[in-house]
């Protein structure tokens, strides 16, 4: 009787790894950087075109209302390249301490005990500020000045709208942007 062994299954060499790893960092990368020009275009377009022509007041709520579920949407999906870009830079500095020479910084602010090709050593108070999170506050405004699009066009159509309804709807928006943003502060999303 011969016993039939399972073939080896092929390892994948750390070079290998290392340009699937940072084409995925590349990918998430553009669509970051991306993600802003787009939601300014479409949510332009649609704020402008609902405001342009004569149309009722409810058709305005609809295309102001997808333009607002439109930048949440964006929004996350940029969060989550966030996330995803962050493991690619993580992955990419573990495997160039194991297999290179010297590591390449991608992050603003280097970590100490590594050594890199080239390190800025005193980065400008602006130059340590990050753009994702610029974008990420900027995309939050957007969402607020539709809401708040939502509610003005509302309540100049319906003018018999009680203030308590009005503020009863701010509250509420308020209480959603906290309690969002306690949770990506814990998840140290912010």
């Amino acid at each position: 009787m011969t016993s039939k062994t399972e073939p080896e299954e092929p390892r994948i060499s750390p070079e290998a790894q290392y340009r699937e790893e940072y084409e995925s960092w590349r990918q998430h990368d553009r669509f970051i950087w991306q993600m802003p020009s787009i939601i300014v275009a479409v949510d332009g377009i649609l704020v402008a075109s609902s405001f342009a022509f004569q149309i009722p007041w409810w058709a305005r709520e609809f295309i102001l209302g997808f333009a607002l579920i439109l930048t949440v949407v964006l929004t996350f999906t940029l969060l989550k390249h966030r996330y995803f870009i962050d493991l690619s830079q993580n992955t990419l500095l573990k495997l160039e301490q194991r297999h290179a020479e010297k590591c390449i910084q991608r992050m603003t602010e280097p970590e100490k005990s590594i050594e890199y090709w080239y390190k800025e050593e005193n980065p400008t108070w602006l130059q340590k500020k990050s753009a994702h999170r610029l974008f990420r506050w900027g995309m939050y405004g957007i969402c607020l000045l539709l809401l708040t699009l939502l509610v003005l066009n509302w309540v100049n159509y319906n003018p018999g709208v009680p203030l308590c309804a009005i503020v009863i709807v701010w509250v509420a928006y308020i209480a959603v942007v906290i309690v969002a943003a306690c949770f990506l502060w814990k998840n140290r999303a912010l």
